[in-house]
């Protein structure tokens, strides 16, 4: 089979990392897929915040949850996706942004899960590096796994060819 498919049919999402630090080099690969990702008439208005200070993921989980709780289940570390407000192409640039990033993050041998819970944000204007006018579409927590990942079964009966 394909490397390429193999890659994206076996990607699944992490929700319990272990504590050992992602290299940096690793992160910047990954966000660097990100912004390597197509967008809207190549507009790419987002900007990515890497968070690595435990101290700065609570914060982040406290804007997004109203209270200090470790909502990227215990990642040692966050990529925050935000968009320039105005744009009409924020989620699907997002989108794009995120599958590239986790797909890098499964190259890499890591783990990430897509962490919604960052939409209810209303500003984040001159906290964790976020550019005025931007606003949270998405986060990625990373971070090596603590089991195995479980391979979950596709299903077969929603797809149809005319």
């Amino acid at each position: 089979m394909n490397s390429n498919l193999e890659m994206i049919y076996t990607r699944c999402s992490c929700r319990a990392f272990d504590q050992r630090p992602v290299a940096r080099e690793d992160l910047e690969a990954i966000v660097k897929a990100g912004q390597s990702a197509p967008s809207g008439m190549g507009r790419r208005q987002w900007h990515f915040s890497v968070l690595t200070a435990k101290d700065a993921i609570l914060e982040l989980g406290q804007l997004a949850y109203g209270k200090l709780d470790q909502y990227f289940y215990a990642s040692p570390a966050v990529i925050l996706v935000t968009y320039d407000k105005d744009s009409p192409f924020a989620l699907q640039d997002t989108g794009c942004a995120m599958e590239a990033m986790m797909l890098a993050c499964h190259a890499l041998g890591l783990g990430s899960v897509w962490c919604n819970a960052v939409t209810r944000i209303p500003s984040l204007e001159g906290k964790l590096g976020v550019p005025a006018a931007y606003r949270a579409t998405a986060s990625l927590a990373v971070g090596y796994p603590k089991t195995e990942l479980a391979k979950r079964p596709y299903p077969v009966d929603n797809v149809t060819f005319i």
